[in-house]
C-alpha cells in the first residue's frame, strides 16, 4: 500500500513538473499562404505571456522583400489568426484586443511609419517592416468569408491560439453587420448615434 502511494506521488510530481515546464515552451510554426507567400510565427510561451511578451512573425510575400512583424501578446491581447489578402500581397491579422476584435492590414508595399501613440495599432504592433492600417469593411467581409471557409473544411477542430473558431467567426460577423448597419468603413466605429 505504501509503495503504491509513493509511486502515485512520484507520478503526480512528474505530471506537475511537466505542466510547469511546458509553460516555458514557445511554439513556432510555418505555413504557405494562398497568395503564394509564407509565414513563420513564433508565439510566446504561456509563462512569457503572463508577464507580457510578443508574437514574432516573419512574412515572405509572393513578390517583394520578406519582413518582420512583432505583435503584443499577453493573457488579454493576442493575435488569433494571420492570413493573406485575396487581392494583393497584404497580410491580415485578426487580433483579440482584450474584449474586442481588431483586424489589422499590413501592406508590404509601404514602409512602416509609427502610428499615433494613442491609437490601438500602436498598442498592438510593437514593430513592423511595413505599414499597419485599420482594416476596411471590405477586409472585414473577406475575413468573415475566410473564417467560414476554414470552418467548413475543418469544423470545430480549428483552434485559433486557444479560442474556438466558431466564436471568432460569430464575433467577426457581428462586427461586420454593425459596420454595415451604421455605414462605417472601419472598426472600431467612432461615430456616436443617438436614437430619439
Amino acid at each position: 500500500m505504501l509503495r503504491t502511494v509513493k509511486v502515485a506521488a512520484a507520478a503526480g510530481a512528474g505530471v506537475a513538473a511537466f505542466l510547469v515546464l511546458s509553460g516555458f515552451v514557445y511554439r513556432t510554426f510555418q505555413t504557405s499562404l494562398s497568395n503564394g507567400g509564407s509565414l513563420r510565427v513564433q508565439k510566446a510561451s504561456f509563462w512569457q505571456s503572463i508577464h507580457g511578451a510578443s508574437c514574432k512573425v516573419l512574412y515572405t510575400p509572393s513578390k517583394g522583400t520578406p519582413g518582420r512583424i512583432e505583435l503584443r501578446q499577453n493573457l488579454f491581447n493576442t493575435p488569433l489568426i494571420l492570413f493573406s489578402d485575396s487581392s494583393s500581397n497584404g497580410l491580415l491579422c485578426l487580433y483579440d484586443f482584450d474584449v474586442d476584435l481588431r483586424l489589422i492590414r499590413f501592406d508590404p508595399n509601404i514602409p512602416f511609419s509609427a502610428p499615433p501613440s494613442s491609437s490601438y495599432i500602436a498598442a498592438i504592433v510593437l514593430s513592423s517592416s511595413w505599414q499597419a492600417f485599420d482594416a476596411s469593411i471590405t477586409d472585414w467581409d473577406y475575413a468573415a468569408r475566410f473564417l467560414k471557409g476554414v470552418q467548413g473544411r475543418n469544423g470545430e477542430a480549428v483552434r485559433l491560439f486557444g479560442i474556438g473558431l466558431s466564436k471568432v467567426l460569430e464575433r467577426t460577423e457581428s462586427q461586420l453587420q454593425e459596420m454595415k448597419r451604421l455605414g462605417a468603413t472601419n472598426w472600431p466605429i467612432t461615430t456616436i448615434i443617438f436614437d430619439n
